[in-house]
């Protein structure tokens, strides 16, 4: 049987629009593209990626003038890990939209919504994303030293896409709480999750290998999105104007 848990603002008018017929009447129309909401989209996406580009970029610059190859040695590839890992986890501090991760307690005031019966558990989720942003420095540190030690190459750079990409997508979900735009955005994430592993084995087969749980727990959570939205009603796969 299916489960209950939070259930996002959005979608009534989606809804409205499809089951418009279902009293006997027309359907309504189909609810008007909210341009506006695609192009903070975007806007947010491409300057949270210049930002985070620029960063790596900069920090190239500042560890080449002080030395840091020498100063910190082998503890190098460390450090790097270390600072991917804590991107992966605070990426959003570049992000113009917010993205909030779900908090426990931001469930209270919202209505129910009807969840698959193999949702796992809420204690899964940050259990599994704080593994995979380990995984996601490890592999970014192979990587950073298969590609002469550079923080700002074409891999790094998919993989701040990446996160990019993903922030949008938790200010989708998290903030509007719109589920049917929150469909195609968690294909996007998966897609570019793909990228980055594909980025990586190009460098390092074995950088890809260690990331590959990313983009393998991302079908996962793609199901369970998709399956929210089909349990609660079909609303529009893409930003609408509010009815």
């Amino acid at each position: 049987a299916p489960r209950r848990g939070p259930r996002g603002a959005r979608g009534g008018a989606g809804r409205a629009a499809a089951d418009g017929g279902a009293s006997g009447g027309a359907p309504a129309p189909a609810p008007e593209v909210d341009w506006a909401r695609l192009r903070a989209y975007g806007g947010s996406l491409g300057l949270q990626w210049v930002l985070m580009c620029g960063t790596l970029g900069v920090l190239d610059f500042l560890g080449g003038a002080l030395g840091a190859s020498e100063l910190l040695g082998a503890r190098e590839q460390v450090a790097v890990g270390l600072f991917f890992t804590a991107l992966a986890l605070r990426s959003r501090l570049f992000a113009r939209l917010p993205a909030p991760r779900p908090r426990k307690d931001s469930y209270g005031t919202l209505e129910e919504v009807v969840r698959p019966s193999w949702t796992p558990p809420r204690l899964v989720f940050p259990i599994v994303w704080s593994t995979i942003a380990v995984l996601r420095g490890t592999s970014s540190a192979m990587v950073w030293a298969a590609s002469g030690e550079r923080l700002f190459c074409w891999p790094l750079a998919v993989f701040c896409l990446h996160l990019c990409v993903g922030d949008v997508w938790n200010f989708v979900n998290n903030v509007e709480n719109d589920r049917g735009v929150a469909v195609p955005g968690v294909f996007l994430c998966l897609l570019s999750a793909s990228a980055t592993v594909a980025a990586y084995w190009q460098v390092l087969p074995r950088a890809g290998l260690v990331l590959l749980p990313l983009p393998l727990w991302l079908c996962v959570a793609s199901t369970l999105v998709t399956s929210i939205y089909f349990l609660n009603g079909r609303g529009p796969l893409y930003p609408a104007k509010d009815a």
